[in-house]
């Protein structure tokens, strides 16, 4: 009996230990995935367009948005999108040119930094974004950055919060996107600086800069836009003409 009672025992006390250790784990566990600063993106999540490009998505704030810029060479309907050649070709005289570019023409740059688009295209009636999403219109761009602003996380300012921790060249002034840029990204947003071609032919700025067309027309020659810069902590609402090549970011539909 003396030697059952001190089996018992021992049995007893290495459940309870087994016990306490599950629950420190699933305590751990249940902290680590509601940290503010952790962003909400789940790879299980993706969309894919009509070329087959699989993007992941991340939920900010009430919005779902797609993390990859856009890359599609096609309309949904399977039409093809028009290229320039040379990629650097003249289109500042087209009333509504519709075309797509990788950044100076080099296809390399897709898979990191998705195409370009002019305005024409991003708005025609054959839609470039998949089933169930939407180019982001001005709405949604203030949506964004009226959330990010207030839930900011680890990255001190709204660039930074939206900004990939790669790719971005320095810039030494606090707060600004270049500027310890491993903090970046708060948000799971992961802007990348891919540059944008002027309607005059040139490409400029991968590395330092990005430009999104929303959807939303601003006048006959304009429509809204935005923009991150490596050496600035904000998201910037401009203007520009409809025949620059901009990068795209779609937004999933609310049901």
């Amino acid at each position: 009996m003396y030697y059952y009672n001190i089996f018992f025992f021992m049995v007893k006390i290495k459940f309870i230990s087994l016990v306490h250790i599950a629950c420190i784990a699933v305590i751990l566990l249940s902290c680590k995935s509601t940290s503010k600063d952790e962003p909400q993106t789940d790879d299980l999540k993706t969309v894919s367009d009509i070329d087959g490009n699989i993007y992941h998505t991340v939920t900010i704030g009430t919005q779902t948005w797609m993390v990859e810029n856009l890359k599609t060479s096609k309309y949904r309907n399977g039409d093809l999108i028009g290229t320039t050649s040379p990629s650097n070709k003249n289109i500042s005289s087209e009333l509504t040119p519709k075309y797509q570019w990788a950044y100076n023409g080099n296809d390399s740059n897709l898979v990191v930094y998705g195409r370009l688009y002019t305005w024409y295209t991003v708005t025609d009636s054959r839609n470039v974004a998949p089933v169930g999403w939407h180019v982001a219109t001005d709405a949604d761009w203030t949506l964004l950055s009226e959330y990010v602003a207030e839930n900011l996380g680890k990255s001190l300012t709204t660039a930074k919060a939206l900004s990939d921790s790669s790719y971005w060249n320095p810039y030494s002034a606090k707060g600004a996107i270049g500027d310890s840029i491993l903090i970046n990204n708060s948000t799971g947003y992961s802007a990348l600086p891919c540059g944008y071609r002027s309607a005059s032919g040139p490409f400029y700025g991968k590395g330092n800069y990005s430009f999104w067309w929303s959807s939303t027309n601003y006048d006959e020659t304009k429509a809204n836009c935005k923009s991150l810069s490596y050496d600035n902590m904000t998201l910037y609402s401009t203007k520009d003409a409809k025949s620059c090549g901009f990068s795209v970011r779609c937004v999933k539909d609310s049901k």
